[in-house]
């Protein structure tokens, strides 16, 4: 008898859990808190410099540090080399794009410039 989509064969017991992921609601509360509480100490320990909408760019810099931590929290010894080796390529891109804005002026009047040895057409004799 084949093994169709339509046998009455059990179905497959599910895979048995990872052992370190049990606890994992609990590590993300407990981090949460702690952010937090660095937060709050913070703003009691310096008084006045965080004022109205300068929290919103605390909750995005926590919640970046968040989405940077989970990043970074699936790194593993065998995929390290190509992350680094992504970022790198990036850091490349984003310091030529830099290098390119930095020197755009220069840039523009090197390519606007004639070749060494000729004559610019407003010095040509008329």
């Amino acid at each position: 008898m084949s093994e169709g989509p339509w046998s009455n064969l059990p179905p497959a017991a599910p895979p048995p859990r990872a052992p370190g992921r049990r606890g994992r609601g609990l590590w993300i509360l407990l981090i949460l808190v702690g952010v937090g509480a660095l937060v709050f100490a913070l703003s009691r320990l310096f008084p006045g410099r965080v004022e109205g909408e300068d929290w919103a760019n605390v909750a995005y810099l926590v919640g970046f540090l968040a989405v940077l931590a989970s990043g970074l929290s699936r790194l593993n010894r065998a995929s390290l080399p190509r992350y680094l080796r992504y970022a790198a390529i990036w850091i490349a891109l984003v310091a030529l794009l830099a290098l390119g804005l930095a020197f755009q002026d220069d840039l523009a009047s090197m390519f606007g410039r004639p070749a060494a040895g000729h004559d610019t057409p407003d010095s040509a004799p008329r």
